[in-house]
């Protein structure tokens, strides 16, 4: 059982470690410091911990899985992972990978036949012996190949229609959003404008003749347009119509360390936590997410650049 500790809760969320090979000590001895430097109450492994499609064999991957498991259990603090689509595309199962991830002793995750929606999972925080806060994992990111590339699949209905139960039940703590590929909804975040504009990125897709920039009043780091799922399935609107859900946080975008409000629900991205994929090494590291009992939460984002 997850319970706040005077009256605060500390997540530490790590997303886009992305090993292709063994771990590497460099990245061993960046999670080491990072988790004591902030002593978290629980790990978010928030997607895409390894580089699936780039690990050739089943051999391999579960070679490369076991190195990077190895260090997570030595951070000896309570963990849960989320799929995103570079751990979707591995030559390893979805449900074989997991498998590894629950035979560490500080794993919270869930096996997939212990849930009642195999995508989706919640954890509820303590406070006086009642759910304060509801913690929602949605897995996402699954490939989709058509004539036009590769894009992200959209929340399915059963996602939707498992995280609107949840939500919708009677004593329905607020609730918290954690999912690797961010949602559509994202650019309401940013705005169109010149290329020459000083913070201006290219879009993607069929929108690579467009530049966007963070609006004024998101706080954090802008360095790439996010690339949600070109496809909306409404899974953003769904979160607002329950009323309940007061934070989503994503990764995903290596580049992007933000934090903004839409619609009463914050918006978070966290930076690339590799050290050997794209993106500048000064934004490498992780997120904070400090809640309290009566739902509301801080956040900073904390750099490796930064620790001593």
């Amino acid at each position: 059982m997850l319970k706040f500790k005077d009256d605060k809760f500390r997540i530490l969320i790590v997303p886009d470690i992305q090993i292709r090979t063994t771990i590497g000590e460099r990245q061993r001895v960046a999670l080491e410091k990072v988790v004591e430097k902030t002593k978290p109450d629980l790990i978010v492994l928030l997607g895409d911990m390894i580089f699936g499609q780039m690990i050739m064999s089943r051999k391999k991957t579960k070679k490369v899985l076991d190195s990077l498991l190895w260090v997570i259990e030595r951070l000896d603090a309570p963990f849960v992972f989320v799929f995103g689509n570079h751990d979707m595309d591995a030559k390893l199962l979805p449900e074989e990978q997991l498998e590894l991830y629950c035979k560490l002793r500080n794993n919270l995750t869930p096996a997939f036949k212990d849930r009642e929606c195999e995508t989706v999972f919640f954890k509820d925080v303590y406070k006086d012996g009642k759910p304060a806060v509801r913690l929602l994992f949605i897995d996402s990111g699954e490939s989709v190949y058509s004539m036009r590339g590769m894009k992200y699949a959209p929340a399915s209905r059963e996602q939707m229609g498992y995280t609107d139960k949840i939500l919708s039940e009677k004593d329905c703590p607020p609730a918290m959003i954690f999912q690797h590929v961010p949602v559509p909804e994202v650019y309401d975040l940013f705005e169109e404008v010149d290329k020459k504009t000083h913070g201006a990125v290219r879009g993607h897709y069929s929108d690579r003749d467009k530049y966007y920039r963070k609006k004024p009043n998101v706080s954090g780091v802008a360095g790439e347009a996010p690339v949600p799922p070109l496809d909306n399935s409404g899974q953003f609107n769904g979160w607002i119509k329950s009323g309940k859900v007061v934070l989503s946080a994503f990764g995903h975008d290596h580049k992007n360390s933000f934090v903004g409000e839409n619609r009463g629900i914050t918006m978070m991205h966290t930076s690339c936590s590799g050290l050997y994929c794209y993106g500048k090494k000064t934004t490498r590291g992780a997120r904070i997410l400090d809640i309290h009992p009566d739902g509301t939460f801080d956040t900073e984002a904390v750099f490796y650049k930064d620790l001593s």
